[in-house]
């Protein structure tokens, strides 16, 4: 072998030497290198209103509550149905889910049916006062177990009767009323008509199958 050849080969060498040098050394620092994690996809945002959960729920039972008018011959006073009528419209709406309609002062029973067979919905419950003495030709006087509340409720759409009866505030034993000289007090006989008229109530509400705990009477 020559000086020359020698040398070239030498040459070769160094080089090939320095270039796997190289490649080790980036190789290594690949390996050291952290992987960049993957980024998360966000969700794309919904650009429609959330939708409520839950519906006004409508009321379970729809009541019109009317009161036919007191006559001159009818021996009760016409204040005595204003009263029979604001207190009944006010207990009939106590229980959750009923909804009240105060009709006229002036509903007879014709106008009742009529009303009914009208609505699609609604109960149409009908209320009158009376007194005994005036129903039976007598004159009528101011004593608490002479006057009553008649109720009659009657379907939407038919008119079917779904209940119906008479309430008397002051019992009786016989003939005999069990009242005492306070029983023909104003005061006295206001609130013995105002009872008939939440006694009514009850009956309705228990007529509809509306339960309801803890009756407040004030």
């Amino acid at each position: 072998m020559t000086l020359r050849t020698g040398r070239k080969a030498f040459l070769v060498l160094v080089a090939l030497v320095m270039f796997g040098t190289t490649v080790c050394a980036q190789s290594g620092r690949r390996s050291t290198a952290k992987p960049t994690p993957p980024q998360p996809s966000t969700p794309p945002v919904s650009e429609t209103s959330p939708v409520e959960s839950t519906a006004k729920k409508a009321p379970a039972i729809e009541l019109l509550v009317g009161v036919e008018d007191s006559s001159p011959l009818s021996g009760v006073p016409r204040y005595f149905t204003d009263t029979v009528l604001t207190v009944c419209v006010h207990r009939l709406s106590e229980p959750a889910g009923v909804h009240v309609t105060a009709g006229p002062r002036s509903l007879s029973r014709s106008e009742a049916n009529k009303a009914a067979k009208a609505e699609t919905v609604r109960y149409v419950v009908w209320l009158q006062v009376g007194n005994s003495n005036a129903d039976s030709g007598r004159a009528a006087t101011s004593s608490a177990d002479e006057y009553y509340v008649n109720y009659m409720v009657l379907e939407p759409g038919t008119a079917k009767i779904k209940s119906s009866g008479h309430v008397y505030g002051a019992r009786k034993t016989g003939n005999v009323g069990i009242g005492t000289p306070s029983a023909r007090n104003a005061v006295y006989l206001e609130m013995v008509i105002k009872d008939e008229a939440r006694q009514a109530a009850d009956r309705i509400l228990d007529a509809l199958g509306i339960k309801d705990t803890g009756l407040p009477r004030g």
